[in-house]
């Protein structure tokens, strides 16, 4: 028995059969779909890596990466290996690159300039023990003028007992341009430029209560009357009186600090009580004028020298 054959289809059929066009995302989706495509929720051609992962970075950033100080800025490169070095220009010394990088010991003097002694106790002392009215001027960068050993014989000794107290001071602290400040030679020169700068301060307050002409008439010295100190004031604020209460009080500080003596710490004290007793600074409280914050300083200050040096020494203060 012959099969029968197919129907012939239509042009028309034909036609509509061309004519339609493949919906989009027509490829059905594969069976499993990667772990990112399926938590994203979009289609997964099943290749390794998936066409959806391809647009993505291939090294993702860590998390922990976000989570440190100064997450996700850049690193810089360091032009300064030294950092230190850019401020070279800046604080250029006196000394010649020679006499620096030699071990030679040092201290810190201020060529005599009263000046420069003065803003130097305002940038290292005056914050721990003002004794001395506010700045009347800006201060400015310390002038140090470094003094080797081997210039001794260019030493400029200051002209006043409270500048050579300071300085006696400040010759402590080790120079800028000292390699080697911890050296046993360098802490030795320092130390025996201070205690020289000490003994000259102690020695100007002696001769300025020196009377020369009791030598050739003694009955002059007992008269009650005493002459003012003939050279310029050191602080613009403070009469030329106190200077040496506030020498005696510096030395009473020194002696106690760096040469550990409770017996001249305690001498120094009380001679400047007895110096500012003697001027009445304990009365004049009252007493308003352009001296009145430097009498006030001077006198409280002094009193805590007393005190402290009655304290160290284990004794009675005075009433």
């Amino acid at each position: 028995m012959a099969q029968a054959a197919d129907p012939p289809i239509s042009p028309s059929t034909q036609t509509s059969t061309a004519t339609v066009q493949r919906k989009k995302f027509a490829t059905p989706p594969v069976k499993v779909a990667c772990l990112s495509c399926r938590a994203a929720r979009t289609r997964c051609n099943g290749e390794r890596p998936c066409a959806s992962n391809e647009e993505l970075p291939q090294d993702p950033l860590l998390i922990e990466n976000y989570i440190e100080p100064g997450a996700g800025l850049r690193s810089l490169p360091d032009i300064w290996q030294d950092s230190d070095a850019i401020y070279d220009n800046l604080f250029k010394g006196s000394l010649d690159d020679a006499l620096v990088d030699a071990k030679v010991p040092m201290v810190r003097t201020y060529g005599g300039n009263n000046g420069a002694v003065l803003n130097a106790y305002y940038i290292w002392i005056h914050p721990y023990f003002p004794i001395l009215p506010p700045p009347k001027y800006a201060l400015t960068a310390d002038q140090v003028v470094p003094l080797l050993e081997s210039q001794s014989d260019k030493l400029e000794e200051p002209c006043s007992a409270i500048s050579c107290a300071i300085s006696a001071i400040l010759a402590l602290i080790p120079c800028p341009e000292d390699r080697n400040p911890l050296d046993p030679d360098a802490v030795a020169w320092r130390r025996k430029y201070s205690q020289f700068l000490a003994k000259s301060a102690l020695e100007s307050v002696e001769s300025e209560d020196e009377r020369p002409e009791s030598s050739v008439e003694p009955s002059k010295a007992l008269e009650d009357s005493d002459d003012d100190v003939s050279r310029e004031k050191f602080h613009p604020d403070v009469p030329v009186e106190l200077e040496s209460i506030v020498t005696l009080n510096l030395l009473s500080v020194y002696e106690y600090a760096q040469r550990g003596n409770l017996k001249k710490m305690r001498a120094r004290a009380d001679s400047a009580l007895m110096n500012a007793m003697n001027q009445s600074l304990h009365t004049q409280s009252n007493v308003e004028d352009e001296y009145s914050e430097a009498r006030c300083r001077v006198w409280w200050m002094t009193y805590i020298c007393v005190s402290q040096a009655s304290i160290v020494n284990n004794a009675c203060l005075y009433s």
